[in-house]
């Protein structure tokens, strides 16, 4: 768009072209690119309505699986840390609106190349983090990661949508990568609550078993829970 009186014909432009597809893949475009999109197609009295497809965002995703593996969810971080990912790009992303603004203006015209390199890099990344999280998803429990925080956030996805026996799995793949105490139990009990719903009386007691025995930090719900057995199924007052 060399001068804001052209965002007109982008926009109808990006309409047409939009048409082509059933669906949107974005990273905080739910909370960003889209709503901003929405308004510029209304403020130029074009429907928004092309917006309403579904969009699956990945940051969301990528939260749920390494919110508490990376100091941030940010796509340089995923691409560097998930995918293996080493940018060429030689512009930070902060600095693309002042570049664009500096363009229309005239200032430095040819570092809007840089601009599209490094949004031609971002699509790139997006497809591939998207090939890699259907990859995993679709392979669970047998899939490569073992970081255990990965493992649980995978496990919680594939709860939500009802493939419970996987998720139980990667819970016990995640428990058995596991080093750290405190997040064994954690995961202890998110593995024993899967059994619980699941009627898996005895692997759920031998874990809550377990938990009581060994930590020197318990938890109460370990107590909680196995009172509860023993006085509901054992009846053992």
């Amino acid at each position: 768009m060399e001068d804001y009186d052209r965002e007109a014909a982008l926009v109808r432009y990006l309409k047409a072209t939009m048409k082509r597809f059933s669906a949107i893949v974005t990273y905080n475009g739910k909370t960003f690119d889209v709503p901003l999109m929405r308004s510029r197609f209304i403020y130029h009295r074009e429907s928004p309505s092309i917006w309403n497809l579904p969009n699956l965002d990945l940051l969301h995703i990528a939260r749920r699986l390494w919110r508490k593996v990376f100091e941030d969810c940010k796509l340089g971080m995923i691409e560097n840390r998930v995918l293996g990912i080493k940018r060429d790009s030689v512009i930070d992303g902060n600095l693309v609106p002042k570049i664009f603004f500096d363009y229309v203006r005239g200032i430095y015209p040819e570092r809007m190349l840089l601009v599209f390199d490094h949004n031609a890099q971002d699509v790139i990344s997006l497809v591939s983090l998207l090939g890699f999280i259907a990859r995993c998803y679709s392979s669970a429990p047998e899939t490569d990661m073992c970081e255990p925080h990965t493992l649980v956030g995978l496990a919680r996805m594939l709860e939500h949508n009802n493939r419970i026996d996987q998720a139980r799995e990667c819970m016990e793949k995640a428990l058995f990568h596991c080093k750290d105490a405190h997040l064994s139990h954690l995961i202890m009990s998110q593995t024993a609550k899967m059994y619980k719903r699941q009627a898996r009386w005895k692997d759920a007691v031998d874990l809550w078993s377990s938990q009581v025995q060994s930590s020197k930090t318990y938890y109460l719900e370990a107590f909680i829970e196995l009172a509860k057995y023993y006085e509901h199924k054992e009846k053992n007052h």
